[in-house]
């Protein structure tokens, strides 16, 4: 889920993990670790920016450079189906879009993190 200021990510592999965004304020809840980070947002990249700055490679694949980093964009029946890029460590990261809808009512509390008492948290 994304509005302007706030996301929720679902992570499901390789480990399950939820993040909550809102505006620079960043928490990551890790089940398996019983934990959750609380952080601030560095450096995020302009989905903008890099879908403007986007060229086709082939058939509903494109390429865009933004901040020294090739991100591949994934299309499928002209919906967005996965960005792919490495980071700076060269780890391969892959994010997938399913069942996407636009322009819905999205109810506030899915950006509510969501902690169990018994995790630690780090800040």
């Amino acid at each position: 889920m994304i509005t302007q200021n706030k996301a929720f990510w679902n992570y499901t592999k390789p480990n399950k993990k939820q993040i909550y965004i809102n505006n620079k304020e960043v928490v990551i809840i890790e089940p398996e670790l019983e934990q959750a980070i609380y952080t601030q947002l560095q450096n995020l990249p302009n989905l903008q920016a890099i879908f403007k700055n986007a060229k086709s490679i082939s058939h509903e694949n494109y390429e865009a450079k933004y901040e020294n980093i090739t991100y591949n964009i994934k299309l499928e029946n002209n919906s967005l189906s996965s960005i792919s890029y490495k980071d700076e460590l060269g780890n391969l990261v892959s994010i997938y879009f399913y069942n996407q809808k636009f322009d819905q009512n999205i109810n506030e509390n899915i950006f509510i993190p969501k902690i169990p008492s018994h995790f630690d948290i780090i800040q």
